[in-house]
């Protein structure tokens, strides 16, 4: 009877050494486990930091095209406008260039008409004081002084024109409408200002 105990005694010893062994090896298992989990919990961690810089990256550069986008066609945008601002002045320009060319040759015209008239009437002057002069001749003499004369108050000579419509005539009349601010050709009623006054040599 006391070798059977004590042989079950050994066998419960072995199964509580083999127990205990079971346990350890399990701990460390847990442990490694428990290590391996910390490690991948770690690299998820960063690679999920990783994902947001990155989307962070790409957003950046997202905007920033965008923002270079939007400044390109802004930029394509002045250039047009300026590119249309200086047609425009060029165009203003060759207007104006015209429209200086065109008053200066009424301004010769008017000069070649008002010395051809000058002269007619030196002639008739000359003919009347030699005593060659016919009724005729002082009619057509009468007929040129009244030409020079101003057509508003037929006294005093044309000494001033009106470039909008070329008519002629004294400065006192003409300086007369100004002042008052009936501002229109007294001959044809074209509206007219200081500027358009100019004076001439009859």
């Amino acid at each position: 009877g006391a070798q059977t105990a004590q042989e079950e005694r050994q066998v419960a010893e072995q199964l509580a050494a083999t127990a205990t062994a079971q346990v350890a090896e399990g701990r460390e298992r847990a442990a490694a486990l428990g290590e391996q989990l910390a490690s991948a919990l770690e690299q998820l961690s960063k690679a999920v930091q990783e994902a947001h810089a990155y989307n962070n990256l790409v957003e950046e550069q997202k905007r920033q095209l965008e923002e270079q986008s939007r400044s390109t066609t802004e930029s394509a945008e002045r250039a047009g406008e300026k590119e249309k601002a200086v047609a425009e002045l060029r165009s203003a320009a060759v207007e104006a260039a015209a429209e200086t060319e065109r008053e200066r040759a009424k301004r010769r015209r008017l000069e070649e008409e008002s010395s051809s008239l000058r002269a007619k009437v030196d002639r008739l002057q000359m003919s009347q004081a030699v005593g060659a002069g016919s009724q005729d001749l002082l009619e057509e003499l009468k007929m040129y002084k009244d030409l020079l004369k101003c057509q508003v108050c037929h006294d005093r000579r044309k000494e001033v024109v009106i470039t909008k419509c070329f008519h002629l005539f004294c400065r006192p009349c003409i300086t007369k409408n100004l002042e008052i601010r009936h501002r229109k050709c007294p001959a044809c009623g074209v509206g007219f200002g200081q500027a358009d006054v100019h004076s001439v040599y009859l």
